[in-house]
């Protein structure tokens, strides 16, 4: 079930799932609307999706921007968090595909990541579902071959009980870390094929561990965040922003970002663009939001 604020939630808990609605909404819209303006208005005020919730113990705002060029409306960053029994699991991702196939593929990626990351018993393992499912449905598609079609993602879990973040980076743009008021990136994960090409290595998923205390904050972005072009040409400059926002929870930071996106670029980006930002509270400090067990039952003990 889609709920207004963009959270969807089923019997196993909240799901922040807005990507995957804009990207579809995006391609149609596309092939009804000839009108350029038109198209720009939707979608930088309909597709300007933003979603805020609590997932374990991660207070969770994020947003996805769709681009009016012809090529990039029918592919899509996806994003999506759950409350497991090991945490909270989120998935980033940038489906690099043509046509329907890449729409397609990023709504296998979705489905995968919710029938699995509730009982893989580790990120390695669910990265390894992950690529399976997207290989086989490219396979299965007969709208493009297995090369064609491939996804940079990370996966990311955070643990109940442990001030820590897990992860598997596979090709994406690495993320920042908020701590103690100075942002960094993190530029010491191991770094994996992108989902959809693995075959091409023997080796298996690293899960890097890095420290995630109460009030350090995760920033994960697609690289149509980074490569966004400002009048004079110059990339986004997204790691001097975090520098000046280190002080805003995860909501107004998210908030923030967007609206200082699209003022940097008045012109139609360049590409489909997202934002999760992820922060480690207390319960009591994140009010307004329903914090549900991995069972769907009821409230996290605090």
């Amino acid at each position: 079930m889609t709920c207004a604020d963009g959270s969807w939630s089923d019997s196993q808990g909240p799901v922040t799932i807005t990507a995957l609605l804009a990207v579809s909404l995006a391609a149609l819209w596309a092939r009804r609307e000839r009108d350029r303006s038109f198209k720009r208005a939707l979608t930088r005020t309909s597709l300007a999706n933003e979603s805020s919730t609590q997932v374990g113990r991660l207070g969770i705002s994020g947003w996805y921007l769709g681009t009016t060029k012809s090529q990039s409306l029918i592919g899509g960053d996806v994003y999506i968090a759950v409350n497991t029994g090991h945490g909270a699991r989120i998935l980033m991702g940038d489906v690099r595909g043509k046509g329907l196939t890449g729409i397609d593929s990023a709504a296998r990626m979705l489905a995968e990541f919710l029938a699995s990351a509730y009982e893989a018993p580790s990120l390695s393992h669910l990265a390894q579902r992950l690529e399976t499912a997207l290989v086989q449905h490219v396979q299965q598609s007969q709208k493009g071959n297995p090369d064609e079609v491939f996804v940079t993602g990370m996966l990311v879990e955070a643990p109940l009980d442990e001030p820590v973040l897990r992860i598997v980076n596979c090709g994406h743009p690495e993320p920042f870390i908020i701590h103690e008021g100075a942002s960094e990136p993190v530029e010491t994960l191991s770094t994996s094929l992108p989902f959809g090409l693995g075959g091409l290595s023997a080796n298996e998923y690293v899960v890097d561990t890095i420290p995630f205390e109460t009030g350090d904050t995760l920033v994960l972005y697609t690289d149509g965040v980074t490569e966004c072009r400002g009048d004079g040409g110059d990339f986004y400059p997204l790691a001097d922003r975090l520098g000046n926002w280190t002080d805003l929870g995860p909501r107004e930071l998210a908030r923030a970002l967007r609206v200082d996106l699209l003022s940097y670029s008045p012109q139609d980006l360049d590409d489909d663009a997202a934002i999760l930002v992820a922060q480690r509270v207390k319960q009591e400090d994140f009010p307004g939001m329903r914090s549900v067990s991995a069972d769907g039952l009821g409230p996290m003990p605090t």
